[in-house]
């Protein structure tokens, strides 16, 4: 049996699933530093941003958080000028 989309109670699934980032792709550049997953619970280990994907929505389901990831950038953006304005 094949994986099911977590947000099917909410909406029509597409038939195919999707890979979705663990986190907004917009926010990291090539790759990223992590821990703590069971495959590297403690040391940190340098993969790429497109490796961090989990296959839990539908295609349709994963490209209506295009609006949210958008967000997530805007959000990201305006911390960094925030911080940057405190360090001066």
């Amino acid at each position: 049996m094949g994986r099911t989309c977590w947000a099917r109670e909410v909406s029509a699934c597409a038939e195919k699933m999707s890979g979705e980032h663990l986190v907004p792709k917009c926010l990291f550049r090539d790759s990223v530093s992590i821990r703590g997953f069971s495959w590297c619970p403690d040391d940190y280990i340098t993969v790429g941003i497109n490796s961090l994907t989990a296959n839990v929505l539908c295609r349709a389901h994963n490209s209506r958080l295009s609006d949210l990831d958008a967000a997530a950038y805007d959000m990201w953006c305006v911390l960094r000028q925030v911080s940057d304005l405190i360090s001066v």
